[in-house]
Protein backbone atom coordinates (compact mmCIF):
# COMPACT_ATOMS: atom_id res chain seq x y z
CA UNK A 1 0.00 0.00 0.00
CA UNK A 2 1.12 3.56 -0.66
CA UNK A 3 2.25 5.86 2.14
CA UNK A 4 0.77 9.30 2.77
CA UNK A 5 3.97 10.86 1.42
CA UNK A 6 3.62 8.86 -1.79
CA UNK A 7 -0.03 9.93 -2.09
CA UNK A 8 0.94 13.61 -1.92
CA UNK A 9 3.46 13.02 -4.71
CA UNK A 10 0.83 11.29 -6.88
CA UNK A 11 -2.22 13.46 -6.27
CA UNK A 12 -1.61 15.80 -9.22
CA UNK A 13 -1.25 12.90 -11.64
CA UNK A 14 -4.39 11.35 -10.14
CA UNK A 15 -6.39 14.55 -10.63
CA UNK A 16 -5.13 14.85 -14.20
CA UNK A 17 -6.05 11.23 -14.94
CA UNK A 18 -2.43 10.27 -15.61
CA UNK A 19 -2.02 7.41 -13.11
CA UNK A 20 -1.74 3.93 -14.61
CA UNK A 21 -4.43 1.49 -13.52
CA UNK A 22 -2.24 -0.29 -10.92
CA UNK A 23 -1.25 2.98 -9.28
CA UNK A 24 -4.88 4.15 -9.27
CA UNK A 25 -5.93 0.98 -7.45
CA UNK A 26 -3.20 1.51 -4.83
CA UNK A 27 -4.24 5.17 -4.58
CA UNK A 28 -7.91 4.24 -4.02
CA UNK A 29 -6.96 1.60 -1.45
CA UNK A 30 -5.00 4.12 0.57
CA UNK A 31 -7.77 6.71 0.27
CA UNK A 32 -10.34 4.22 1.52
CA UNK A 33 -8.41 3.93 4.78
CA UNK A 34 -6.85 7.37 5.29
CA UNK A 35 -9.05 10.30 6.27
CA UNK A 36 -6.13 12.73 6.21
CA UNK A 37 -5.34 11.91 2.60
CA UNK A 38 -9.01 12.16 1.62
CA UNK A 39 -9.05 15.64 3.20
CA UNK A 40 -5.84 16.52 1.30
CA UNK A 41 -7.42 15.37 -1.97
CA UNK A 42 -10.52 17.51 -1.30
CA UNK A 43 -8.28 20.50 -0.58
CA UNK A 44 -6.35 19.96 -3.80
CA UNK A 45 -9.57 19.71 -5.83
CA UNK A 46 -10.79 22.96 -4.24
CA UNK A 47 -7.45 24.64 -4.98
CA UNK A 48 -7.56 23.59 -8.63
CA UNK A 49 -11.15 24.80 -8.94
CA UNK A 50 -10.38 28.19 -7.35
CA UNK A 51 -7.18 28.64 -9.37
CA UNK A 52 -9.23 28.13 -12.51
CA UNK A 53 -11.42 31.07 -11.50
CA UNK A 54 -8.55 33.55 -11.15
CA UNK A 55 -8.59 36.43 -13.60
CA UNK A 56 -6.20 36.16 -16.51
CA UNK A 57 -5.42 39.89 -16.55
CA UNK A 58 -2.30 40.94 -14.67
CA UNK A 59 -2.86 42.76 -11.36
CA UNK A 60 -2.80 46.55 -11.38
CA UNK A 61 0.70 48.00 -10.95
CA UNK A 62 -0.01 49.22 -7.39
CA UNK A 63 -1.07 45.71 -6.32
CA UNK A 64 1.95 44.14 -7.99
CA UNK A 65 4.27 46.66 -6.32
CA UNK A 66 2.66 46.11 -2.90
CA UNK A 67 3.07 42.34 -3.23
CA UNK A 68 6.71 42.69 -4.24
CA UNK A 69 7.37 44.98 -1.28
CA UNK A 70 5.62 42.59 1.12
CA UNK A 71 7.72 39.64 -0.05
CA UNK A 72 10.92 41.67 -0.04
CA UNK A 73 10.27 43.04 3.46
CA UNK A 74 9.17 39.83 5.13
CA UNK A 75 11.47 38.58 7.82
CA UNK A 76 13.88 35.94 6.61
CA UNK A 77 14.28 32.86 8.82
CA UNK A 78 17.45 32.48 10.79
Amino acid sequence: MLTCKEITALVTDYLEGKLPFGQRVKFWMHMSMCGNCRRYLRQMRATVKLAGQLPTAPPPPEVRDALRKAFRDRKKPG
